[in-house]
Protein backbone atom coordinates (compact mmCIF):
# COMPACT_ATOMS: atom_id res chain seq x y z
CA UNK A 1 0.00 0.00 0.00
CA UNK A 2 0.67 3.60 -0.42
CA UNK A 3 0.89 6.94 1.26
CA UNK A 4 -0.63 8.86 -1.89
CA UNK A 5 -0.37 12.66 -1.98
CA UNK A 6 -1.66 14.46 -4.60
CA UNK A 7 -2.47 18.18 -3.98
CA UNK A 8 -1.93 21.83 -4.50
CA UNK A 9 -1.65 24.74 -2.10
CA UNK A 10 -0.64 28.05 -2.23
CA UNK A 11 0.32 30.57 0.71
CA UNK A 12 1.43 34.45 1.34
CA UNK A 13 5.23 35.00 2.27
CA UNK A 14 7.41 38.02 2.39
CA UNK A 15 8.45 37.40 -0.95
CA UNK A 16 4.90 37.41 -2.32
CA UNK A 17 2.69 34.05 -3.40
CA UNK A 18 4.32 30.43 -3.04
CA UNK A 19 2.68 27.29 -4.33
CA UNK A 20 3.52 23.65 -2.98
CA UNK A 21 2.36 21.14 -5.99
CA UNK A 22 2.65 17.39 -5.07
CA UNK A 23 1.63 14.17 -6.77
CA UNK A 24 3.32 10.99 -5.16
CA UNK A 25 3.04 7.56 -4.08
CA UNK A 26 5.51 6.50 -1.44
CA UNK A 27 5.26 2.79 -0.15
CA UNK A 28 4.49 2.41 3.32
CA UNK A 29 7.28 2.22 5.34
CA UNK A 30 10.17 3.97 3.42
CA UNK A 31 12.43 6.30 4.80
CA UNK A 32 12.14 9.90 2.59
CA UNK A 33 14.37 12.82 2.13
CA UNK A 34 12.91 16.16 1.40
CA UNK A 35 15.37 18.67 0.37
CA UNK A 36 14.85 21.93 -0.98
CA UNK A 37 16.13 25.81 -1.08
CA UNK A 38 15.07 27.81 1.93
CA UNK A 39 11.24 28.96 1.25
CA UNK A 40 10.75 26.18 -1.17
CA UNK A 41 7.43 24.96 1.17
CA UNK A 42 9.43 21.97 3.07
CA UNK A 43 7.79 22.59 5.82
CA UNK A 44 4.68 23.71 5.25
CA UNK A 45 4.64 20.36 3.01
CA UNK A 46 4.68 17.93 6.24
CA UNK A 47 2.04 20.60 8.13
CA UNK A 48 0.01 19.76 4.46
CA UNK A 49 0.05 16.12 5.13
CA UNK A 50 0.21 16.11 8.60
CA UNK A 51 -3.47 17.67 8.96
CA UNK A 52 -2.07 21.23 10.78
CA UNK A 53 -2.72 22.78 7.38
CA UNK A 54 -5.49 21.84 5.02
CA UNK A 55 -4.53 21.93 1.30
CA UNK A 56 -6.35 23.75 -1.15
CA UNK A 57 -7.06 21.16 -3.67
CA UNK A 58 -6.39 17.90 -3.75
CA UNK A 59 -6.35 14.65 -1.86
CA UNK A 60 -4.30 13.12 0.86
CA UNK A 61 -4.54 8.96 1.25
CA UNK A 62 -2.81 6.80 3.98
CA UNK A 63 -3.30 3.43 2.01
CA UNK A 64 -7.20 2.89 1.84
CA UNK A 65 -7.36 5.47 4.22
CA UNK A 66 -8.81 9.11 3.25
CA UNK A 67 -7.36 11.79 5.23
CA UNK A 68 -8.06 14.55 2.91
CA UNK A 69 -10.18 15.08 -0.25
CA UNK A 70 -11.34 18.60 -1.16
CA UNK A 71 -14.28 17.28 -3.39
CA UNK A 72 -15.96 15.59 -0.83
CA UNK A 73 -14.88 17.51 1.80
CA UNK A 74 -13.60 14.64 4.19
CA UNK A 75 -10.98 15.79 6.87
CA UNK A 76 -9.44 13.49 9.20
CA UNK A 77 -8.21 15.96 12.57
CA UNK A 78 -4.37 15.54 12.81
CA UNK A 79 -4.84 13.48 16.30
CA UNK A 80 -6.54 10.86 14.79
CA UNK A 81 -3.74 10.41 11.97
CA UNK A 82 -1.16 8.25 14.20
CA UNK A 83 1.63 10.85 13.58
CA UNK A 84 4.77 11.70 15.43
CA UNK A 85 6.27 14.99 14.29
CA UNK A 86 9.50 17.28 15.42
CA UNK A 87 9.04 20.97 14.49
CA UNK A 88 11.64 23.60 13.51
CA UNK A 89 10.64 25.29 16.98
CA UNK A 90 10.35 22.30 18.78
CA UNK A 91 6.49 23.21 19.78
CA UNK A 92 7.23 21.98 23.55
CA UNK A 93 4.31 22.68 26.14
CA UNK A 94 6.33 25.45 28.45
CA UNK A 95 3.92 24.27 31.33
CA UNK A 96 5.20 20.71 31.03
CA UNK A 97 8.23 18.98 32.73
CA UNK A 98 10.53 17.04 30.13
CA UNK A 99 8.84 13.91 31.33
CA UNK A 100 4.94 14.94 30.64
CA UNK A 101 6.32 16.37 27.41
CA UNK A 102 7.54 13.29 26.01
CA UNK A 103 4.31 11.22 27.46
CA UNK A 104 1.68 13.41 26.10
CA UNK A 105 1.81 12.05 22.84
CA UNK A 106 1.44 8.18 24.41
CA UNK A 107 -2.52 7.61 23.96
CA UNK A 108 -2.19 4.31 25.18
CA UNK A 109 -0.33 3.12 28.53
CA UNK A 110 3.29 4.11 28.30
CA UNK A 111 6.22 1.21 27.86
CA UNK A 112 8.55 1.52 30.33
CA UNK A 113 11.01 -0.08 29.13
CA UNK A 114 10.98 1.75 25.59
CA UNK A 115 10.45 5.34 27.25
CA UNK A 116 13.85 4.89 29.08
CA UNK A 117 15.80 3.37 26.09
CA UNK A 118 14.87 6.55 24.30
CA UNK A 119 15.41 8.75 27.26
CA UNK A 120 18.76 6.83 27.82
CA UNK A 121 19.78 7.15 23.92
CA UNK A 122 19.03 10.45 23.70
CA UNK A 123 21.09 11.93 27.17
CA UNK A 124 17.58 13.29 28.74
CA UNK A 125 17.93 11.02 31.97
CA UNK A 126 19.22 14.58 34.09
CA UNK A 127 17.19 16.91 32.28
CA UNK A 128 13.57 14.91 33.17
CA UNK A 129 11.91 17.58 35.94
CA UNK A 130 13.54 20.83 33.93
CA UNK A 131 10.91 22.58 31.76
CA UNK A 132 11.63 23.97 28.17
CA UNK A 133 12.94 27.14 29.55
CA UNK A 134 15.87 25.69 31.34
CA UNK A 135 17.41 23.25 28.47
CA UNK A 136 19.36 24.35 25.75
CA UNK A 137 18.39 24.16 21.93
CA UNK A 138 19.73 20.64 21.60
CA UNK A 139 18.46 19.32 24.39
CA UNK A 140 14.85 20.69 23.34
CA UNK A 141 15.50 19.02 20.14
CA UNK A 142 16.17 15.88 21.68
CA UNK A 143 12.87 15.97 23.49
CA UNK A 144 11.12 16.69 20.90
CA UNK A 145 12.26 13.80 18.76
CA UNK A 146 11.41 11.63 22.40
CA UNK A 147 8.15 12.74 21.90
CA UNK A 148 7.58 12.01 18.65
CA UNK A 149 9.11 8.37 18.74
CA UNK A 150 7.11 8.00 22.12
CA UNK A 151 3.67 6.52 20.41
CA UNK A 152 5.12 4.37 18.09
CA UNK A 153 3.67 6.30 14.73
CA UNK A 154 2.51 5.12 11.66
CA UNK A 155 3.83 8.15 9.58
CA UNK A 156 6.92 10.36 11.51
CA UNK A 157 8.07 13.55 10.07
CA UNK A 158 10.70 15.11 11.09
CA UNK A 159 11.91 18.98 10.20
CA UNK A 160 15.54 19.39 10.66
CA UNK A 161 15.55 17.29 13.28
CA UNK A 162 19.46 17.22 13.76
CA UNK A 163 19.93 21.01 13.52
CA UNK A 164 21.19 21.74 17.10
CA UNK A 165 22.50 18.60 17.97
CA UNK A 166 26.21 18.61 18.58
CA UNK A 167 28.23 16.51 16.03
CA UNK A 168 29.12 13.62 18.99
CA UNK A 169 25.71 12.73 19.06
CA UNK A 170 24.00 13.45 15.73
CA UNK A 171 25.01 9.97 14.29
CA UNK A 172 24.45 8.26 17.58
CA UNK A 173 19.94 9.82 17.21
CA UNK A 174 20.59 9.50 13.46
CA UNK A 175 21.13 5.95 14.08
CA UNK A 176 18.13 5.29 16.67
CA UNK A 177 15.59 6.79 14.77
CA UNK A 178 16.43 4.41 11.71
CA UNK A 179 16.35 1.49 14.37
CA UNK A 180 12.69 2.20 15.88
CA UNK A 181 11.72 3.35 11.92
CA UNK A 182 12.75 -0.19 11.01
CA UNK A 183 11.30 -1.99 14.59
CA UNK A 184 8.28 -0.83 14.11
CA UNK A 185 7.57 -0.46 9.89
CA UNK A 186 7.53 3.42 10.24
CA UNK A 187 6.75 5.42 7.06
CA UNK A 188 9.81 8.49 7.74
CA UNK A 189 10.22 11.73 6.42
CA UNK A 190 13.12 14.20 7.17
CA UNK A 191 13.21 17.15 5.89
CA UNK A 192 17.36 18.18 6.43
CA UNK A 193 19.47 20.53 4.23
CA UNK A 194 22.03 18.53 4.94
CA UNK A 195 21.53 15.46 2.88
CA UNK A 196 24.31 13.25 3.45
CA UNK A 197 23.25 13.41 6.91
CA UNK A 198 20.22 11.20 5.87
CA UNK A 199 21.77 9.47 2.35
CA UNK A 200 22.77 6.37 4.34
CA UNK A 201 19.31 5.49 5.86
CA UNK A 202 16.78 7.28 2.68
CA UNK A 203 15.02 4.77 0.50
CA UNK A 204 13.61 7.58 -1.34
CA UNK A 205 14.70 11.45 -2.25
CA UNK A 206 11.99 14.65 -2.93
CA UNK A 207 13.11 17.91 -4.11
CA UNK A 208 11.51 20.87 -4.49
CA UNK A 209 12.22 21.86 -7.42
CA UNK A 210 9.95 25.15 -9.62
CA UNK A 211 7.06 24.96 -6.86
CA UNK A 212 6.86 21.23 -7.31
CA UNK A 213 8.18 17.93 -4.89
CA UNK A 214 9.81 15.76 -6.87
CA UNK A 215 11.09 12.57 -7.26
CA UNK A 216 14.91 12.37 -7.82
CA UNK A 217 17.43 9.95 -8.03
CA UNK A 218 20.45 10.83 -5.74
CA UNK A 219 23.72 10.79 -7.35
CA UNK A 220 26.86 10.73 -4.65
CA UNK A 221 29.21 13.22 -6.35
CA UNK A 222 32.92 11.60 -6.70
CA UNK A 223 36.17 13.57 -6.99
CA UNK A 224 38.17 11.65 -9.31
CA UNK A 225 41.71 12.30 -11.00
CA UNK A 226 41.89 11.97 -14.30
CA UNK A 227 44.66 12.61 -17.59
CA UNK A 228 43.50 15.03 -19.54
CA UNK A 229 45.66 16.33 -23.27
CA UNK A 230 46.31 20.02 -23.11
CA UNK A 231 44.68 21.25 -26.65
CA UNK A 232 45.56 24.85 -25.68
CA UNK A 233 47.32 27.70 -23.52
CA UNK A 234 47.08 31.27 -22.94
CA UNK A 235 50.16 32.83 -21.42
CA UNK A 236 49.66 35.54 -19.53
CA UNK A 237 52.43 38.19 -17.52
CA UNK A 238 50.82 37.50 -14.54
CA UNK A 239 51.46 34.28 -11.86
CA UNK A 240 48.84 32.52 -13.50
CA UNK A 241 47.65 31.85 -16.88
CA UNK A 242 44.91 29.38 -18.49
CA UNK A 243 44.76 26.11 -20.26
CA UNK A 244 42.42 24.21 -22.29
CA UNK A 245 42.05 20.39 -21.44
CA UNK A 246 40.30 17.97 -23.16
CA UNK A 247 39.17 14.62 -21.63
CA UNK A 248 36.92 11.80 -22.38
CA UNK A 249 35.27 13.77 -25.48
CA UNK A 250 35.02 17.29 -23.16
CA UNK A 251 37.07 20.38 -22.69
CA UNK A 252 37.85 21.89 -19.76
CA UNK A 253 39.41 25.29 -18.56
CA UNK A 254 41.82 25.56 -15.87
CA UNK A 255 43.99 28.41 -14.13
CA UNK A 256 47.65 27.02 -14.24
CA UNK A 257 50.89 28.31 -12.93
CA UNK A 258 52.63 30.67 -15.52
CA UNK A 259 55.90 29.26 -14.96
CA UNK A 260 54.83 25.38 -15.57
CA UNK A 261 52.24 25.88 -18.36
CA UNK A 262 56.30 27.89 -20.16
CA UNK A 263 57.55 24.07 -20.24
CA UNK A 264 54.34 22.13 -21.31
CA UNK A 265 53.35 21.90 -24.88
CA UNK A 266 50.28 21.07 -26.69
CA UNK A 267 49.40 17.61 -26.83
CA UNK A 268 51.03 16.87 -23.52
CA UNK A 269 49.13 14.79 -20.51
CA UNK A 270 47.99 16.93 -17.49
CA UNK A 271 46.34 15.18 -14.32
CA UNK A 272 43.69 17.30 -13.16
CA UNK A 273 40.66 16.51 -10.75
CA UNK A 274 37.30 16.09 -11.85
CA UNK A 275 34.27 16.28 -9.96
CA UNK A 276 31.53 14.04 -10.73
Amino acid sequence: MNFSIDLFHSFSTFQGIQKIEANLQIPLGEYVSISGISGSGKTTFLRLISGLIQPQNGTICWGEQVWHDTKSKQCIPPQERNIGMVFQDYALFPNMNTLDNIIFACKEKVEKKYLQSIIDILGLDNYLTRYPHQLSGGQQQRVAIARALISKPALLLLDEPFSALDESLKKTVQSFIYEIHQQNSMTTLVVSHQISEIKPYAQRFLQFENEKLLDYQYIEKKNLSVQGILISKEMSASEMSQVTLLYDGKTYQFPFPSSELEKLNIGDKIHFGLFL
